[in-house]
């Protein structure tokens, strides 16, 4: 029988090698999908803007790739716990005004700083949230069918 204090003493170290490993999961989680976007995208160097965005979070501004003039915001942050993130202190202090971009702005898209690091994968929330109806207006099939192999959402034709 293994005593009580045992138990007690190992019972913090369970806990949070368990915390670790759920870390591990999610930023392996977070990793494949990055690498998802960027099998299908290509890197546009100067491609996103970032300035800050409603709640304190970084925004990115990014061309629309079939309407010339038009662009589309994708944000990051403005919630709690996402202060400390690189892109939100970044865009808050005004040290990086231009990103590097892969991705179709209008679905799921990664952004970096020049080099490329500080990988951040950016959605629009109908992209990924199953409670709301996928974008399919203003979007060509062909944009559609990469979006969709990058691991977004799309809607029908």
């Amino acid at each position: 029988m293994t005593p009580v204090w045992l138990l007690v003493l190992w019972l913090p170290v369970l806990c949070i090698g368990l915390w670790y490993t759920l870390l591990a999961v999610s930023g392996a989680a977070t990793l494949l999908g990055v690498r998802r976007v960027l099998r299908v995208y290509p890197w546009q160097a100067d491609g996103a803007e970032v300035s800050t965005g409603k709640g304190g979070g970084a925004r990115f501004t990014v061309a629309d790739p079939e309407r010339p003039g038009t662009a589309v915001r994708l944000s990051h942050g403005g919630v709690i716990g996402t202060g400390r993130h690189f892109w939100v202190r970044t865009a808050r202090s005004g040290r990086c005004t231009v990103a590097w971009f892969a991705g179709d702005p209008r679905y799921v898209g990664v952004v970096a700083t020049p080099g490329p690091g500080n990988l951040l994968r950016v959605a629009q929330r109908e992209a990924l949230d199953a409670q709301m109806s996928p974008r399919s207006r203003g979007v060509s099939a062909e944009a559609r069918a990469r979006a969709r192999a990058a691991g977004a959402r799309v809607g029908g034709a």
